[in-house]
């Protein structure tokens, strides 16, 4: 089998972007808006927004930098290694540190299983355990990781259409109007700060980017992976979003560790609840997959630009890079015991803000890079137009961050 045969098409690509986008944001993010509302639906219009915004970013620069080091190079090639650095260590920090998040929706949806919950300290065994099993996955190689996530996507995807559809038929509309705004707060004031919350359902979008050196014909395949992924997240978690507004009180979604099994037990009982709960649990399993692979390439990659240590850089071992693997998964066990809470949906929030946070200074910093690489655009129209865009993205990422205080 040729190197090319090894690497990522298109289609799974697209569901390596899509699949680590819909994962811990779609199953686990309701919850934690519920405090603001059904008026966060905003927020999430918003967020989609800026998510096709950056898409095309990262799908120009795909276009115009198909080198395999994607995000590590983008930066050095624009500026200098100073703005490669930072650009690097925002984002991988990121991605180890956002995949526990990740991992920790699946906890909380194994835990709603159980009619008296499981206790803390076996929630934080559970989820070293997911953290050692995905880095055995991943040692399989990329490809059949891109599988995995591939399957797992299909999984989560089709009994979250299920509740959405049942969730639209049973929809109450006094219930979402009830819940529109319980913080009581004005609107200009509760919904900037759940949009860098929501915003992390969007991370992932510039994946097929990161994980270029896995990916056939680079130039053309990392814009449809990036138009496509955020795409299909976001018709998806409109329409689930606003059935689950419609189906339980803000108060009890508030309350809730699993959100989507919570509703689905409600509207069709508890056996179909239990199934929703399995398939958030394999969903976010193969997202953290997808996040283990890209946390990976990004290290490797680092290596490469001198970043990290040599024996990092992996050559012959692109696809399955093995100590980048254990690397990732002895970081984010740390993460684990770093960031121990009380509550389980207290300790995904804390996470979540801070890799969007970051996320956000890594695509600022990429959509300034795209404004310089325009000048190798022929066409006068078209280097405008990329710079406009480039200009937009900067100051949508400025508008989350600022809003998050």
């Amino acid at each position: 089998m040729s190197q090319n045969e090894k690497k990522l098409g298109p289609m799974l690509a697209t569901f390596v972007v899509a699949g680590n986008m819909i994962g811990s944001g779609v199953f686990l993010l309701p919850a934690g808006l519920a405090q603001t509302g059904s008026s966060s639906m905003i927020g999430w219009l918003v967020a989609a927004i800026g998510a096709a915004i950056l898409a095309c970013v990262y799908a120009l620069l795909g276009t115009i930098r198909p080198q395999k080091e994607g995000l590590t190079d983008y930066p050095v090639s624009a500026f200098n290694r100073g703005a490669g650095f930072l650009s690097w260590a925002a984002y991988w920090i990121s991605c180890w540190v956002g995949n526990v998040a990740v991992i920790l929706a699946a906890v909380g949806y194994l835990a709603s299983l159980f009619p008296g919950g499981i206790s803390r300290f076996m929630e934080s065994l559970i989820l070293i355990g997911l953290i050692w099993g995905l880095a055995l996955a991943n040692l399989a190689g990329a490809k059949q990781m891109g599988r995995i996530a591939g399957a797992t996507l299909i999984i989560g995807i089709l009994p979250i259409l299920a509740v959405t559809a049942l969730g639209m038929i049973h929809f109450d509309a006094d219930l979402f109007a009830s819940s529109w705004n319980v913080s009581d707060a004005p609107l200009t004031a509760s919904i900037p700060p759940t949009i860098l919350t929501i915003f992390w359902a969007f991370l992932g979008l510039e994946s097929a980017n990161a994980v270029a050196a896995v990916v056939k014909d680079p130039r053309r395949n990392l814009a449809i992976a990036a138009v496509g992924g955020v795409s299909m997240a976001a018709l998806l978690y409109a329409a689930a979003c606003a059935a689950l507004f419609g189906i339980l009180p803000a108060a009890e979604m508030a309350a809730s560790s699993a959100p989507f099994a919570d509703a689905a037990t409600k509207v069709a009982g508890a056996g179909f609840g239990a199934l929703i709960a399995i398939a958030a649990i394999t969903r976010t399993i193969g997202c953290a997959g997808g996040w283990f692979l890209v946390s990976a390439q990004s290290s490797r990659a680092a290596a490469v630009m001198g970043f990290l240590p040599a024996g990092l850089k992996e050559e012959n071992h692109i696809e399955r890079p093995v100590r980048n693997i254990l690397l990732i998964a002895i970081l984010m066990t740390l993460v684990v015991f770093a960031t121990l809470s009380p509550t389980l949906n207290g300790q995904f929030l804390a996470i979540v803000d801070f890799s969007v946070l970051l996320f956000m200074a890594v695509y600022a910093i990429s959509a300034a890079a795209l404004i310089r690489f325009a000048a190798q655009l022929r066409d006068v129209r078209h280097r405008r137009l990329t710079r406009l865009l480039g200009g937009i993205a900067i100051v949508y990422c400025l508008f989350v961050a600022v809003g998050s205080f």
